[in-house]
């Protein structure tokens, strides 16, 4: 057996015991710090004009990874939004 074969049948057989962080409100924190990131009157996408175009449906939208994935260039309003709110300055 392959370790593509061995990793494909680890990530189908064992299944998520909670959902993604972001679909759940946390009720630990005061407030909910949830927000939507494709909101652009939050201006979340810096040089948004600039913003990968990847075509339909996705065109312009934040993508799962986008944080990780795109560059600082473009994600720094939503970096800033975080230290702010987090109290990390």
């Amino acid at each position: 057996m392959s370790q593509d074969q061995i990793n494909f049948m680890l990530g189908m057989g064992i299944p998520a015991l909670t959902p993604a962080v972001g679909r759940t409100a946390i009720s630990v924190f005061d407030k909910e710090y949830q927000f939507d990131l494709n909101d652009h009157g939050a201006f979340f996408q810096a040089n948004s004009a600039s913003w990968p175009n990847r075509g339909e449906p996705d065109f312009q939208y934040w993508l799962h990874n986008d944080i990780k994935d795109m560059a600082y260039f473009f994600t720094h309003p939503l970096f800033d939004t975080m230290v702010n709110i987090g109290g990390l300055k």
